[in-house]
């Protein structure tokens, strides 16, 4: 398992432009709502000395103190945070071809990640769909779960519950955690065979995942560091604070830091997918890699 995370950091490391791309459309896309928002932030404190002390120190008693009189300006921001999040769905999957054909053949061409993209949207989309399907159903059996535990706590005190919910709570994570990765080794199953239908991909993931559990064991260790940055952020946050410019540009670097961190990550899932399932079927897999590649140059000569 290491030794597939090892090999699959030092084939990103040879291609840093993908990750760069991905990060930037993602800079782009979170800049479209931040703007707006601090015009509206700084409109609505008029002067008020409560939004430092928010930047510097998150107060409780501030916070609902300006969103009991400042709450309505930010509400049009919702839809524009729904579409936000539809379009980052779009693009996760629209560019997921792209990825896996980069590490797969271990360079990134804005052409060639493009032409993947493309050649693989169709069928990843309905893929999504299988899969949102499952977690739909999954989420189901979770609530029934916490019903089920609720019943055996009843009666019992605050500390009872609390205990009587870590059961379907470690349940309902699995089995998002389940969903994940059945979507990647979906995705990669689809590009392994460019004949095979979402459907059949989408059976064959779960049964893969299933038999394969070390694949969950992975992807829980990738969420573990990620969960990692995020408390060195935050012990670098109460360290540095935010008091001055010089402090929030410092803090600033450091988030984009661990965005970048958290998108090398995502990369990072995807290119142990493709590892992994290559160890599993090495023939199959480099008889599709010359499929595929046929398949983009004959979209790139049609192109021209």
């Amino acid at each position: 398992m290491f030794k597939i995370f090892s090999s699959v950091c030092l084939q990103l490391s040879k291609i840093p432009l993908l990750l760069f791309f991905i990060y930037i459309v993602g800079f782009v896309l979170a800049l479209v709502i931040a703007f707006p928002f601090y015009g509206t932030l700084i409109n609505e404190a008029n002067g008020s000395m409560g939004l430092d002390v928010l930047v510097s120190k998150f107060d409780f008693m501030y916070f609902s103190d300006f969103l009991r009189v400042s709450g309505k300006a930010f509400k049009p921001f919702l839809p524009l945070i729904f579409l936000l999040g539809v379009v980052y769905i779009f693009l996760n999957i629209f560019f997921s071809g792209g990825i896996l054909d980069s590490l797969k053949n271990k360079s990134f061409k804005f052409s060639r990640f493009f032409s993947a993209c493309n050649i693989y949207l169709g069928r990843f989309t309905l893929l999504y769909f299988f899969s949102f399907l499952l977690l739909i159903i999954f989420f189901g059996i979770s609530c029934f779960f916490f019903l089920l535990f609720i019943l055996f706590a009843q009666g019992g005190n605050e500390r009872t519950y609390f205990f009587a919910m870590l059961p379907p709570i470690g349940i309902m994570l699995n089995l998002i955690g389940f969903v994940i990765v059945q979507n990647d080794y979906g995705k990669v199953i689809l590009v392994e065979n460019p004949s095979i239908k979402s459907a059949e991909a989408f059976w064959k993931s779960i049964g893969f995942v299933w038999r394969n559990p070390s694949t969950l064991v992975a992807f829980w260790i990738i969420v573990f560091v990620g969960f990692l940055f995020a408390i060195v952020y935050l012990c670098l946050d109460s360290i540095i604070g935010m008091h001055s410019g010089i402090t929030i540009f410092v803090m600033f670097v450091i988030q984009q830091l661990l965005v970048f961190s958290r998108t090398f990550l995502k990369i990072l899932t995807l290119g142990y997918a493709i590892e992994f399932f290559s160890s599993k079927s090495p023939l199959a897999f480099s008889l599709v890699s010359l499929n595929l590649g046929e398949n983009l140059n004959l979209d790139e000569q049609t192109a021209v």
